[in-house]
């Protein structure tokens, strides 16, 4: 839509998802990263939903999007949710883990079980997304800063919404990511029921 109307579309930045785990925790998804020049910017906790993430800008490079990364505390959860996750990444052929590839490999864990999935979801949606889903772009996001057409943040929504999306109403320019804001986009991904 941004393109139809002759933007030059920029990623602001990329989010992914992990557990705390060592074998799959933010240090080892960020590796081919951080070899490719990407730094720490900043640290965020999110209490309520049991998650430490960090984010990884490119210095020197402006447009390069950020790289969002979090992972589940897994020891904040049930025996049995921790049992869950454990046998999935014990399932895991080892050398996955060292490969750049991770981050983008998908469901890593073999056929998911529906009814773990619906028990993990009561307990933790992240957890039940992840265990889906695996190392995959969680979202993706439009710069509206680069975006040459719109005013700003509010032209930006009115689009979205006059071409049928839903919108979270939060809107600022900052450098890194807004706690309360990144809090709402995880539930962006929570099973939904009519």
């Amino acid at each position: 839509m941004f393109s139809d109307q002759g933007e030059k579309v920029v990623n602001d930045h990329i989010a992914f998802r992990t557990f705390n785990h060592e074998r799959m925790n933010i240090e080892v998804l960020v590796r081919p990263f951080i070899e490719r020049g990407y730094m720490a910017a900043g640290h965020y906790q999110f209490k309520n939903k049991h998650l430490h993430a960090m984010h990884f800008e490119l210095p020197g490079r402006a447009n390069a999007p950020r790289v969002f990364i979090s992972e589940l505390l897994l020891n904040n959860f049930s025996p049995w949710l921790q049992e869950q996750i454990h046998q999935s990444i014990d399932k895991v052929n080892t050398d996955i883990w060292k490969s750049d590839e991770l981050i983008f490999s998908g469901n890593v864990f073999g056929v998911p079980s529906y009814n773990i999935y619906e028990k993990l979801r009561i307990e933790s949606e992240y957890a039940a997304w992840l265990y889906i889903h695996g190392f995959r772009a969680n979202h993706f996001t439009v710069s509206v800063n680069s975006l040459n057409g719109f005013r700003g943040i509010e032209d930006v929504n009115k689009f979205l919404k006059d071409n049928g999306y839903l919108m979270n109403s939060k809107g600022n320019l900052f450098s890194g990511f807004i706690a309360g804001s990144a809090d709402k986009i995880f539930e962006s991904t929570d099973y939904y029921r009519n």
